[in-house]
């Protein structure tokens, strides 16, 4: 009871912000308003920068399934609650285990290419540079490895619910 009253007061705060925030924006001209509107952009640019390089440095620390978890730690405070559902979480780790051991099983050449997209998030072109590989051939082994993931995890019920 008490978090809920702390919480409607919370926004009721938030809302009167907004509107004084509101009627503070309707006095501004369309130059200030565009400046206004770059500034945000560019905040919201190296806000996103800032979260790619945390979670690059997670995968560099402790790896995918590390940087996974903690990127699920910082969804779930920024949803408003520091705990996620433990059912939920359950769920996400036992999917996460399937996928990973289904990619563990995909043939080397075309399990390569995936963890090069997914893990390292190169493009196609990037990856077909690293590897020295023509396009088409790491376009085809993604499709491939795509279609044979595909296939095994459709054979598990539990994942299609």
């Amino acid at each position: 009871m008490a978090t809920t009253v702390a919480n409607t007061a919370s926004t009721q705060e938030k809302l009167l912000r907004a509107r004084a925030a509101s009627a503070k924006l309707a006095q501004l001209s369309t130059e200030q308003k565009n400046a206004l509107l770059l500034a945000i952009a560019d905040a919201l640019e190296e806000h996103e920068k800032d979260i790619l390089a945390a979670n690059r440095a997670d995968i560099a620390h402790s790896g995918l399934e590390g940087a996974i978890q903690a990127y699920g730690a910082r969804a779930a405070i920024a949803a408003g609650g520091p705990e996620a559902d433990p059912s939920a979480e359950i769920d996400r780790r036992w999917t996460r285990s399937v996928v990973r051991s289904s990619l563990a099983e995909l043939p080397d050449a075309e399990r390569r290419v995936l963890v090069l997209a997914y893990d390292e998030d190169l493009s196609q072109s990037q990856i077909a540079a690293r590897l020295g590989l023509p396009i088409g051939t790491v376009k085809s082994r993604t499709r491939r490895a795509m279609a044979i993931l595909r296939a095994r995890l459709t054979e598990i019920p539990e994942l299609m619910n």
